[in-house]
């Protein structure tokens, strides 16, 4: 999905980066692929009307690996909060009697690669990993899901 937001940081001299960051998606059409998803089939069978609100914010720190080249790789760290609405319809009527609602905490590591176009411009291209919890009640997993079953560690 799109987000949209901003970030905002701060440098202490070449290599090291504090940031904050604040994201999100708003009435998004939910999907699932079922490989590797641990839910119920009925669950699966109406999430296809349902469309999803996402706000993250936090922060992270980043650290290029060197500096002064034409390419500077680098590693981030960080973490924050995560909140999520689902908004399920059935027949285009809005179902309102079942609170659909999740807020967690969430960890983002990721690296990437920053190309110095000149003094005051540069490029950067990064991938990221977030990590979160799913709580047994959560929307997008079954209720009996348990750490026995696997782990509730859910990965983006």
């Amino acid at each position: 999905m799109w987000l949209y937001g901003g970030k905002v940081g701060f440098g202490f001299g070449p290599l090291l980066e504090l940031r904050a960051f604040y994201f999100r998606s708003d009435d998004v059409n939910a999907k699932v692929r079922m490989q590797n998803w641990q839910t119920d089939m009925l669950w699966a069978a109406n999430i296809k009307d349902t469309k999803l609100n996402l706000t993250k914010y936090g922060g992270e720190m980043k650290l290029n690996l060197w500096k002064k080249t034409f390419l500077t790789p680098y590693i981030t760290a960080g973490a924050g909060v995560q909140k999520m609405k689902y908004n399920t319809y059935k027949e285009d009527i809005l179902i309102t009697d079942v609170p659909m609602k999740d807020e967690q905490l969430f960890v983002v590591l990721g690296l990437g690669a920053k190309f110095n176009l000149s003094s005051r411009a540069t490029l950067a291209l990064e991938a990221k990993n977030t990590m979160f919890n799913a709580s047994k009640g959560n929307y997008i997993m079954r209720p009996e899901y348990t750490k026995t079953d696997g782990g509730n560690h859910l990965y983006n």
